[in-house]
């Protein structure tokens, strides 16, 4: 939720204030190593490679550390703490059963456009917004809570209830997470929870009473999506679950460059994985965009660089030791194997880092161990005076992340009104606004574009340097450049340029199209054609559009000798689900509908959960007269691109009406990739440089 005056922040620092008491405050070397690790991050400022999203993500960690000062100072006793963990599980237990809801919703949903198996398209439910994988790691958290609140208030009959009421709907999703990563995390947990709960000390009768519950709560979503479960459990049954392994693995092990180009010190950045990450792996079409890191070791390795990732290995050494010194309190004990699993859910999903709610209930469960045991020894005193003078420095820290904050969205404001203006042509409005915005990188990028569409190059090369001195590692700066160099007439350095983009990134169609353009606006016809058909290959939908008819009426001779290389092509059958679809949409312009449907089957077999081979199948079915096949397949389509709202009788509507066919037939002839990278970088928003400007079709 945005926050543009930083209410949460001066809340926070307020009841950090008045937390403090006349005594003097311990802090403990937990204390000491939180702040060291905030420290580092404050630090890591002056080093990050991309501020623009680092002086951002800095602000939920601030509030985070300052809200878990807030629990060591005034929630210093377990009853304080016993009231917190009640709220805070009567919480989490209505998301919880909100959960459940969106659950629902997602099943009746995909069942009701024929599927049966839901494995396969759990990208559909978004519990609140939130991906499967967060929502999975939120639900282990909140399982914690509420087991832990469920023990404080044992003795409690009618709270007991309630929290029952609390942690059914939690281990219902989690079994209906039907995620491998959240099987093996949930599963060390029950194990864990179990043995607690067999030691305690409570009636035969409760225990029984707690075993049968987690056992009925497990059994009840297993006897209905039993196949669901069953995939699950085999690991690597699907093409899906193969990629998603083997993506992690070429993750991690990329890790290593990733180090060599980040500095020593604060590494890449706060958050900024995927731009370090960029270059290696997402400048290739092939592979789908994400924004997590393959886990939370790669992620503090590229983002804190080799000093942050011993400084948290040696607070997690730490915290190993402290539970080994404490291992004969069994609060601490259970903590530290809570702690222990969602290292190992980190492991497979790195959420926390990310996700502040989940952050500010590990910061809990973290105040909450150190108020179950007595420490002698403390790291620091601080005198009230002292902490006073503390607090004065937090509130200057505090006074400088709000000016931050409302420059940012000063600008954003004017970003805002700069890209409606831009959409709607009126390109000296949206010059005037944009001018009017900071020199971050975000708004020189979109400086150097509108300066492209009103034709003044020389500006817009001043901008775009600017921005790729800011930010070398946005890779398609650079060809921006090289499409100005080609308009100002320097045509080495532009050819340079997109000679260097094709050969290190060969399966990004946007820096082939450039190639190609260069080649064929030179007259070199055969390697203009080599570059065309890799375009093709990679985005077939061009073959849709006016450009390629316009390349039609001008050079039959070339666009006859493209089609007969791709006619070579379709007949292959690559072992990658996207290049077999690639291939198939091929078929399908070349007027190859047999070969066409061959292919798209294939692809929806192997991989059912991309969109628009459904819809492709469906327009083979309608173009044959089989309205009802095509009507299934068109179903299946809306229900991917739509989402799970979309009910049976608007898709309907959309196919009789043929709003299906006009959207599709009208959507961008460029993928959202830049821009959804452009958002994670720079947490603005940017608009699609003219690429086809030559060709009338932009």
């Amino acid at each position: 939720m945005n926050d543009p005056y930083f209410l949460k922040g001066w809340i926070i620092l307020a009841l950090l204030w008045f937390s403090g008491n006349k005594n003097t405050i311990h802090l403990s070397w937990i204390d000491m190593g939180i702040i060291a690790l905030w420290g580092y991050d404050l630090i890591s400022l002056f080093t990050t490679m991309n501020g623009n999203v680092s002086l951002l993500a800095i602000i939920p960690i601030t509030l985070a550390v300052f809200y878990y000062f807030v629990l060591r100072i005034g929630f210093q006793s377990r009853t304080k703490f016993k009231k917190l963990f009640f709220f805070l599980s009567l919480f989490v237990g209505i998301l919880s059963w909100f959960g459940l809801v969106a659950f629902e919703v997602f099943v009746s949903s995909t069942r009701e456009v024929g599927w049966q198996n839901l494995y396969d398209f759990r990208f559909l439910y978004r519990p609140l917004g939130n991906i499967a994988n967060v929502w999975g790691t939120s639900l282990i958290v909140f399982f914690i809570i509420v087991y832990i609140t469920l023990i404080l208030y044992r003795k409690q009959k009618k709270n007991v209830i309630i929290l029952w009421g609390c942690l059914s709907p939690i281990i219902l999703g989690l079994v209906t997470m039907f995620s491998r990563g959240v099987y093996v995390a949930f599963f060390m947990l029950l194990l864990l929870c179990i043995g607690i709960g067999l030691r305690a000390k409570v009636k035969v009768q409760k225990k029984v009473g707690m075993m049968v519950g987690l056992c009925c709560c497990i059994l009840l979503p297993v006897f209905f999506y039993p196949q669901e479960v069953v995939r699950t459990l085999k690991m690597t049954e699907t093409v899906s679950q193969k990629r998603s392994i083997e993506g992690r693995i070429e993750r991690s092990l990329a890790v290593g460059n990733m180090i060599g180009e980040a500095p020593l010190i604060g590494g890449a950045g706060i958050g900024n994985y995927t731009l370090i990450a960029n270059a290696g792996r997402y400048e290739n079409d092939l592979i789908s965009y994400t924004n997590f890191a393959p886990n939370m070791f790669v992620q503090l390795l590229a983002e804190k660089g080799i000093i942050g990732f011993v400084l948290w290995g040696s607070f997690a050494m730490f915290l190993i030791y402290f539970v080994f010194r404490h291992r004969r309190n069994r609060w601490v004990l259970f903590l530290g194997g809570c702690f222990f699993v969602l290292l190992i859910r980190e492991a497979t999903f790195p959420v926390f880092l990310d996700t502040p709610g989940v952050m500010i209930l590990g910061i809990t469960l973290l105040a909450f161990g150190q108020s179950v045991v007595r420490q002698e020894r403390c790291a620091w005193k601080l005198s009230l005076i002292t902490y006073r003078y503390v607090l004065i420095g937090c509130v200057l820290l505090f006074g400088r992340l709000f000016v931050n904050l409302m420059m940012y969205y000063k600008d954003e404001r004017c970003n805002i009104v700069f890209l409606e203006a831009a959409e709607n042509k009126e390109y000296d409005k949206a010059l005037e606004m944009i001018e009017k915005t900071s020199d971050r990188t975000p708004y020189l990028i979109n400086r150097s574009l509108i300066y492209s569409l009103l034709g003044n190059w020389k500006k817009a090369e001043e901008y775009t340097i600017l921005a790729i001195k800011k930010n070398p590692r946005d890779i398609q700066l650079l060809y921006n450049l090289a499409r100005i160099y080609k308009k100002r007439g320097e045509m080495n350095l532009s050819q340079n340029i997109l000679e260097h983009l094709t050969k290190m990134y060969p399966n990004n169609f946007l820096y082939q199209w450039g190639m190609f353009d260069f080649y064929y606006d030179q007259g070199k016809r055969v390697e203009a054609i080599s570059y065309l058909v890799r375009v093709i290959e990679l985005y077939p939908r061009m073959m849709d559009s006016s450009c390629w008819e316009n390349l039609l009426e001008r050079d039959y001779e070339m666009t006859f000798a493209v089609q007969m290389q791709l006619k070579e092509c379709v007949n292959e059958t690559p072992s990658e689900p996207i290049m077999l679809a690639n291939y198939a949409k091929i078929a399908l312009a070349l007027q190859d509908t047999v070969q066409a449907e061959k292919l798209y089957r294939k692809v929806v077999d192997i991989l059912p959960n991309l969109i628009y081979p459904w819809y492709y199948l469906g327009v083979i079915e309608w173009n044959r007269g089989n309205v009802g096949e095509a009507t299934k397949y068109l179903r299946c389509f809306m229900r991917l691109a739509y989402g799970p709202f979309f009910s049976l009788e608007e898709m309907d509507e959309y196919i009789t009406s043929g709003k299906v066919f006009a959207q599709v037939n009208n959507r961008s002839f460029f993928s959202t990739r830049y821009l959804n990278k452009f958002s994670v970088w720079y947490r603005s928003n940017t608009i699609e440089f003219p690429v086809f400007d030559d060709w009338k079709c932009i």
